[in-house]
């Protein structure tokens, strides 16, 4: 399976599917929980397609940066679609990715919203945490 869709698919399994805009905590999202400005309903079909847009750029970006293997790089994909860019770029995760086993620890303090621990984000995390730290096997990789 091609890396952008595995990664669409670990991140849509959390975010979940509306056809409708909805406030979530300080943006309006739709679909997979792609950023809206506009008050329309999209279908499922038109969200994949806006999450793999957005997945591939966020992707590209980490590979440019930083060297990680396809498990790490669903595992921070999804952190930074969830985090924002921003966020992620200065998020103690990406701080200590020269030391995997610390990087991976820290993926569980991003599961607060509001200063408040929220089970999808806590169960999110510990779920980025497992696909991070899962080593790749040679045929793994190499049926990509």
């Amino acid at each position: 399976m091609d890396t952008i869709l595995q990664i669409a698919f670990f991140i849509a399994g959390f975010e979940g599917f509306s056809h409708a805009p909805y406030f979530d905590r300080n943006q309006y999202t739709v679909g997979y929980g792609t950023r809206s400005t506009e008050q329309i309903c999209i279908t499922e079909k038109e969200a994949i397609s806006q999450l793999m847009d957005i997945v591939a750029r966020h992707a590209k970006r980490i590979q440019a940066k930083y060297e990680v293997n396809t498990n790490e790089l669903i595992a921070l994909t999804s952190l930074s679609y969830n985090l924002g860019q921003t966020a992620f770029r200065k998020s103690s995760v990406v701080k200590n990715l020269k030391n995997k086993p610390l990087a991976a620890k820290n993926f569980e303090k991003y599961r607060f919203s509001n200063g408040k621990p929220l089970s999808g984000l806590i169960i999110r995390r510990a779920a980025e945490r497992k696909m991070f730290s899962t080593p790749i096997t040679q045929c793994h990789e190499n049926m990509r």
